[in-house]
């Protein structure tokens, strides 16, 4: 049975040294950044909300929203997150940063180093397969709905995914 534990910032980099998952402290936020596959500088932030007993997971898109994008990217934000089981696109306005979250509870749950491992997966994953149709709808003003199509595909890569690795499995 796996070890299960409370997600403070010491176990959490417990868990990350016991997986060999890099990290990068900030000591002074309380913060830790894990580097994604996605790009140098490219990072999952674990922030602790202790005052809300949540831990929030969320990766930023490298890229800030022009003013007149705004409610163009607020768009593809609502489209896609109506095709989301865990997690949300988020849009802030003011600074213009788009990123993907995953927040969880930190009052009277466990987690197992399979249940963290899943969390990162998904954000890394979902960011992955929707990540470049917002940099486009960003970058070259694309619709909306080009979000639409990038969830579809996204969708069938998962689904491939998982069939890859239960074939794996029986190996």
């Amino acid at each position: 049975m796996a070890k299960s534990f409370k997600l403070g910032l010491e176990q959490l980099k417990s868990f990350c040294d016991r997986n060999d998952v890099q990290y990068l402290e900030n000591e002074k936020l309380g913060q830790l950044g894990i580097p994604t596959p996605l790009g140098q500088g490219i990072m999952i932030r674990i922030i602790p909300h202790t005052d809300r007993n949540m831990l929030t997971l969320a990766l930023p898109i490298p890229i800030q929203v022009a003013p007149g994008l705004i409610q163009e990217v607020a768009r593809a934000t609502s489209l896609a997150n109506s095709g989301l089981f865990m997690g949300a696109w988020v849009l802030n306005h003011a600074k213009g940063e788009l990123y993907f979250r995953i927040s969880l509870p930190l009052k009277g749950v466990s987690f197992d180093d399979e249940a963290m491992l899943f969390a990162l997966n998904v954000i890394v994953g979902t960011v992955r397969g929707v990540g470049d149709a917002f940099l486009n709808i960003i970058r070259e003003g694309a619709p909306a709905e080009t979000i639409v199509e990038a969830m579809s595909q996204a969708s069938v890569n998962a689904e491939d995914d998982s069939k890859s690795e239960e074939k794996e499995k029986k190996k």
